[in-house]
């Protein structure tokens, strides 16, 4: 065969066969694999994504508003009270509606919460250079002693001139059992709070309490 036409069969021939292809698998199989389409890489790996905060939850460690249902308010004594004597006796009377849960505190009796003492709105017209001890005590108001146990703690008035509001809360708990074992409080019988300066208070500084009131935090 003459040269020429020998190479242009060898040409035709290797066109026609399997495999003679670029990009066709090394084993001779004849398949090509199929490019992928453009844009259709795989997804990287999602990131976990953080929990959201519930917009309506609330932490439960933050303290109720005093319009919260849960917070049931058992006696009140309205202000101001002046406290500038050596001792201040507030009597704290059953709100309305409350009488019956006034007396189940006093009594000792289940009232489905933790009672607790509240001093609104500290007033004065200049600082009165002392502390004030408060005490709960029964209608007598029996003198408090050394280390009394009737005692809920003390207050001061930095930065009441002419007021500082907002309330001090005091837990009652231990010093309602006091009374109690004292014999000082019964279900007819509420207590009492007494105000006690730690010295002599500053003349003219004129120290009041804007209200006070006995709540059960449930």
């Amino acid at each position: 065969m003459p040269a020429r036409l020998a190479a242009s069969a060898l040409v035709a021939f290797l066109a026609a066969a399997p495999g003679a292809c670029a990009g066709a698998p090394p084993d001779g199989s004849g398949t090509e694999a199929a490019p992928a389409p453009p844009g259709d890489t795989a997804p990287a790996p999602a990131e976990a994504s953080a929990p959201r905060a519930d917009a309506g939850s609330r932490d439960p460690a933050e303290a109720p508003p005093m319009t919260d249902p849960s917070v049931l308010l058992v006696a009140a004594a309205p202000g101001p009270i002046a406290i500038g004597g050596p001792r201040t006796l507030i009597a704290l009377e059953a709100a309305a509606g409350a009488e019956g849960a006034a007396a189940d505190l006093a009594a000792g009796r289940p009232t489905g919460g933790d009672p607790a003492l509240l001093v609104h709105d500290l007033r004065a017209d200049a600082p009165p250079g002392v502390l004030f001890d408060l005490y709960l005590v029964g209608p007598e108001a029996e003198p408090p002693s050394a280390r009394d146990a009737r005692l809920v703690g003390s207050i001061n008035f930095y930065g009441a001139n002419p007021v500082r509001s907002g309330f001090e809360r005091f837990e009652l708990a231990d010093a309602l059992a006091e009374l109690r074992r004292r014999g000082e409080v019964s279900a007819a019988r509420l207590p009492s709070l007494l105000v006690v300066p730690q010295g002599t208070v500053a003349p003219g500084s004129a120290p009041a309490l804007g209200r006070v009131e006995l709540i059960v935090d449930r």
